[in-house]
């Protein structure tokens, strides 16, 4: 396996090739109720206080939830950017309905050791004394971060038995991006009137396309961290409030966005938001969330051993060993302090300078106006920092897909370079991978459109002609991909699309024989994301979509499952030529992990004993072949 791989056996305190498991899981829910379920004044018409403190005062203490939790599932996926939380509670003489509300704050963790659970439970009971530790570590199976959607009783009368009460529970994450555009103008800094942020608002525009040469536009790398901040804000800026005499006003007056979200305090303690981007300020929603912006390298890099023992000095709550995991999923030259982390290389894609469309639209919609999707994705998810904590993370970055063959003067980011999770044959519990022809494509073409339409399509097809594979078109009929790609005008005399077709077509032709699937394996307590890859017997895969369950089942038995939805599997030694990237198309790919054989036949028959081996042609028809294998 390559160096930037985490072995997911670690989490279970086993090494590679292990043949046992030693798993006991555990799962708890912590609630931060809200003091003020609902903040609107029928008398008043207005809210009930002026003081945006009030918004985020919690009622008493934490709710934690342990041996209520009958149920409990989390999923995240690159092609949604709200992750679910749904959760069976069990009534045990607790009113859920009067306790929990829409609004309420909530995390989950699952673990796989009884060790971990009690030390994150320590911790977890400590939040909001002011002595309290960071619960999101690499090890503390962090699982979701986010917010009470709905939650509903059901009361169920068992025909000539008990009556059942449960609860359901619903939560989301980064619903912060569903935020729809209007303006609140207490919540930018000294902004009476609406008029006057829309005077800001076109100030920075201009900050943004100002010393652009004809024809130009925005450039990529510079819009979405715009908007971002912008959007939802940098957190709270240093030296406001001053003049105020009330202490309150002081931490609210500084919030530099309509959408800056604000949070109870011990959301940013939990995850280890020491301060906030200013001294006494409140925690916004920026302040915990992170953002990784550029096209992507890695390397695998270890710590020396005057790094291993500065760092073991400043911080012994933190593991040397996982702030080194932490630092091999980290792209290659991210800089920029604090939640905003930029790589070297830059993006893709130029825009029109014009006037973006605000109008009742999502914060998350206005971003990806400016991500040209031909190249580039974006995606949330919680991920590891550099510092070995586990935090909302926004990635935006090239598509990763790229292979190694692709001759290019382009930056690009390699498939084979991403980080990669290893799976061990111990930790399977169910795979279903294969391939199909819907994924076929022989015929790619891309072009810009600048909105003025000063380069018609024609013109465009003949600076920048499709790239097809003629012989797959005569076999297979044509299976196209066409885009259209917003851009500057440069953009479409340039060649700028032809550019964005060699990368799109290095990425989809072919691609019905990459292996797609779906893995289960025993609950993974490590940060596994979408958006990483996997490496198991010989393949490495893309994780488009983590499902993490846990339940107690009737005979009280506990289960703990991680389902992983993977595409683009493909060979981790891809060898030296465009065919030998596919995994699975020699005889012996892919057998690794099949049971032993057996043999129940009076003939001696000459049988391949490879695992999942074959019988020899001239074997007899009646030749019984059957075996099974137990994964321990």
């Amino acid at each position: 396996m390559a160096k930037s791989t985490y072995d997911v056996i670690k989490d279970f305190g086993s090494e590679p090739g292990a043949e046992y498991l030693s798993f006991s899981p555990y799962w708890l829910i912590c609630v931060f109720r809200l003091k003020y379920p609902t903040t609107y004044n029928r008398n008043s018409k207005s809210s009930l206080s002026t003081l945006y403190s009030d918004a985020v005062e919690l009622r008493g203490d934490p709710m934690v939830i342990t041996d209520d939790v009958l149920q409990m599932q989390v999923s995240g996926s690159k092609t949604s950017y709200l992750m679910q939380l749904n959760a069976s509670l069990v009534h045990s003489g607790t009113n859920y309905l009067s306790e929990i509300f829409p609004g309420d704050y909530i995390m989950a963790w699952m673990v796989n050791n009884k060790e971990t659970y009690e030390d994150l439970m320590s911790r977890v009971s400590k939040l909001g004394s002011g002595s309290g530790r960071s619960v999101n570590q690499f090890s503390d199976g962090l699982k979701f971060v986010g917010r009470v959607q709905s939650l509903r009783k059901k009361i169920t009368q068992v025909t000539e038995g008990p009556r059942f009460v449960r609860y359901a529970l619903n939560a989301v994450s980064f619903n912060e991006f569903d935020s729809q555009l209007f303006y609140e103008p207490h919540l930018a800094e000294k902004e009476p009137k609406i008029g006057n942020y829309f005077g800001r608002l076109g100030k920075s525009l201009n900050e943004l396309v100002k010393d652009k040469a004809q024809g130009h536009g925005i450039d990529i790398n510079k819009a979405l961290p715009f908007f971002l901040d912008l959007l939802l804000g940098k957190g709270v800026p240093p030296n406001i409030g001053r003049g105020n005499s009330d202490s309150r006003l002081q931490s609210t007056t500084g919030l530099t966005a309509p959408y800056a979200y604000i949070l109870p305090d011990i959301i940013g303690q939990a995850l280890g938001k020491k301060q906030t981007s200013s001294s006494g300020g409140i925690v916004t929603y920026a302040d915990i969330l992170e953002a990784v912006i550029g096209i992507q390298t890695y390397s695998s890099l270890e710590f020396s051993d005057d790094e291993r023992a500065l760092i073991s000095s400043e911080d012994s709550t933190v593991k040397v060993d996982q702030l080194e995991v932490a630092k091999n999923f980290q792209p290659d030259g991210t800089r920029g302090a604090g939640s905003r982390r930029f790589t070297n290389d830059d993006m893709l894609g130029e825009f029109l300078p014009q006037v973006p469309h605000f109008y009742n639209k999502s914060v998350w919609s206005v971003l990806q106006q400016y991500l040209n999707p031909a190249v580039n994705e974006m995606y949330t998810c919680l991920r590891v920092n550099p510092d070995g904590a586990v935090v909302p993370t926004l990635m935006v970055r090239q598509l990763p897909f790229t292979s190694k063959f692709l001759n290019t003067e382009l930056k690009v980011t390699r498939f084979l370079e991403l980080p990669r999770w290893g799976i061990d044959e111990v930790l399977i519990q169910d795979v279903d991978i294969g391939r199909s022809d819907s994924i076929r494509f022989n015929f790619v073409h891309v072009y810009g459109d600048s909105v003025d339409h000063s380069q018609p399509f024609a013109a465009q097809v003949v600076r920048n002609p499709p790239i097809r594979d003629d012989l797959d078109i005569a076999r297979s009929g044509l299976r196209s991909h066409m885009q259209t790609v917003p851009c500057a005008p440069a953009d479409t005399r340039n060649g700028s699309p032809a550019k964005w077709m060699e990368i799109t077509a290095d990425i989809l032709m072919g691609q019905q024989l990459t292996l797609t699937g779906v893995m289960t394996t025993f609950g993974i307590q490590a940060p596994i994301c979408p958006g990483d890859n996997l490496e198991w017997d010989g393949v490495v895969f893309h994780i488009e979509s983590v499902t993490h369950s846990c339940s107690i089942a009737g005979d009280g038995k506990k289960i703990f499952q991680t389902v992983l939805a993977l595409s683009h599997g493909v060979r981790s030694d891809p060898g030296t030529t465009d065919t030998s990237i596919y995994a699975g198309i020699n005889t012996d790919d892919q057998l690794g992990f099949h049971p032993g054989l057996t043999k129940d036949s009076p003939q001696d028959i000459d049988v391949d004993q490879r695992p999942g081996g074959s019988r020899d042609a001239s074997a007899p028809e009646a030749l019984d072949i059957s075996g099974e294998g137990t994964l321990v």
